[in-house]
């Protein structure tokens, strides 16, 4: 499946929304969306019981902030985790199941709750009987044969007796690598042995680096490597607590600890499937004209419902940045496909080349070299952009405030500019037509001199080449530039 556009299979879903009164009805409210989260009618309808509505995360969940219960296990026998619904409870929070399986609710920028999509995929008309034995028996290791359009297994309980069955497409980062292969990887990657044993694709996975009180949506990514033929991702771990398990039976440890994950199909419970055909279900009636998927485990947390729950209607599935990031597409500037009316102002612009549609459905995306901060981000978080070695040029708005530690780390940019319109730009090469900059620095003269250089100090600046003085100043004296530095 590799190299393979997906993203043109997943059916558009007619979504009924929570009107400005967290109350249903209004048509203006209704979204289609390809990508959706269930709402509180979809899971608590009476057809599912606790036990099915147990939701475990992926390690890659885990990693970014995703709470696990220690008395609660899903059918599998996983612990449990909480996650988002999309309907709202009130005002302020919104509706969630919690770990054992019932209702409950939180506040619009919780960042513990997991994500677990949602969608509408399309069904072949022309599947073989033939295909359907594969289909069942599954496959370990999906390959690039055509033999099989889609892999599909059973997964059953302790007792061994089948509960559903899943369809594996799609790829996101997963499981975490084991210990061994790990420090590999990390081996590899800091002897520099980038595009030689171990090779940067330049595709990213999007995460978040939000505060607990931080207003706005601030992206962290994880860079993708190839190594002998598979696929890993280097991840800078942010987990709920020290004590997180992951599935090879290894805890987290603290918050900033470098973790490899692997890049691998998504698995979703196919939840209609006494209505698909006999060619895949023996025992299907065929009325289904598409496969109706939820993701089996949540795939992701530390990405809120909305950032600021005093906003105005941020409880409205129309404006999270939950549906941004799914779909890729702008929540604070409704003009179509929701209400205009209402609209908010700090759920993400996701339009960009960093959004889960992308990652996960489109493996033919191309590379990424050069990233712009989206105006929606007012910070780059503390290791924003840690490993993405295969990025040559980063350009900041005149609006971001400030710079995390690490946000670069791994990153060889050699020069700073600024252009005449205010953006900022790290580049490793020279601007073409260097005189319309009167402002270029050499970071290189800047770190060698300086340990830890604090990038913050270059939104702060005036000019530019004011920087040079004060770094000389600052290394003669013995001082190192403070984490926030302003005139």
């Amino acid at each position: 499946m590799k190299g393979i556009d997906l993203r043109s299979q997943i059916i558009p879903t007619k979504i009924h929304n929570t009107d400005e009164n967290q109350e249903k009805g209004s048509k203006a409210f209704n979204t289609e969306d390809l990508i959706y989260l269930d709402s509180y009618e979809e899971q608590f309808n009476g057809k599912l019981s606790y036990a099915d509505r147990r939701m475990s995360s992926t390690d890659y969940a885990k990693m970014n902030y995703a709470f696990t219960y220690d008395n609660y296990t899903s059918r599998t026998g996983k612990k449990t985790s909480p996650v988002w619904l999309r309907s709202a409870y009130g005002r302020y929070s919104v509706d969630s199941v919690y770990g054992d399986g019932d209702y409950y609710y939180e506040l619009t920028r919780h960042r513990d709750v997991g994500l677990c999509p949602s969608l509408h995929y399309n069904l072949p008309s022309n599947i073989s009987a033939r295909s359907a034995l594969g289909f069942l028996n599954g496959r370990e290791n999906q390959t690039d044969s055509t033999d099989f359009e889609f892999d599909i297994r059973e997964v059953k309980d302790e007792f061994g007796k089948v509960i559903y069955h899943t369809l594996h497409i799609g790829e996101y980062l997963g499981t975490k690598v084991n210990e061994e292969l790990l420090n590999t990887l990390e081996l590899l990657y800091n002897k520099g042995n980038i595009n030689q044993e171990l090779t940067a694709t330049g595709l990213l996975y999007t995460g978040n680096g939000q505060k607990e009180d931080y207003k706005d949506f601030a992206g962290k990514y994880s860079p993708q490597f190839e190594y002998q033929a598979k696929r890993y991702a280097r991840v800078v771990s942010n987990p709920y607590s020290n004590d997180v398990m992951y599935s090879d039976g290894t805890f987290s440890g603290k918050a900033g600890t470098i973790k490899w994950v692997n890049v691998e199909p998504i698995s979703f419970v196919i939840r209609n499937w006494d209505e698909m055909p006999k060619s895949i279900n023996p025992n299907g009636n065929g009325k289904a004209k598409y496969f109706d998927l939820r993701a089996e485990e949540a795939i992701i947390a530390n990405i809120p419902f909305y950032p600021n729950e005093d906003d105005e209607n941020s409880t409205m599935w129309q404006n999270s940045t939950v549906r941004g990031f799914f779909n890729g597409i702008d929540v604070r500037n409704i003009t179509t496909n929701g209400n205009p009316k209402f609209t908010a102002t700090r759920g993400g612009n996701f339009t960009g080349e960093c959004n889960f549609l992308n990652e996960a459905f489109n493996l033919a995306r191309e590379p990424i070299v050069e990233f712009e901060i989206p105006k929606s981000e007012t910070e780059i978080p503390d290791d924003a952009f840690n490993g993405c070695v295969a990025i040559n040029k980063i350009t900041l708005h005149s609006g971001v405030k400030s710079i995390g530690k690490r946000a670069f780390d791994g990153l060889s940019f050699k020069y700073a500019y600024r252009l005449k319109s205010g953006e900022l730009v790290f580049n490793r090469q020279l601007p073409k037509e260097q005189e319309k900059y009167a402002e270029i620095i050499e970071l290189g003269k800047l770190t060698k001199s300086l340990i830890g250089f604090d990038y913050n100090i270059l939104l702060q600046a005036e000019k530019l080449d004011d920087i040079y003085k004060l770094s000389e100043t600052l290394s003669r004296n013995k001082f190192s530039i403070p984490y926030v530095y302003r005139k």
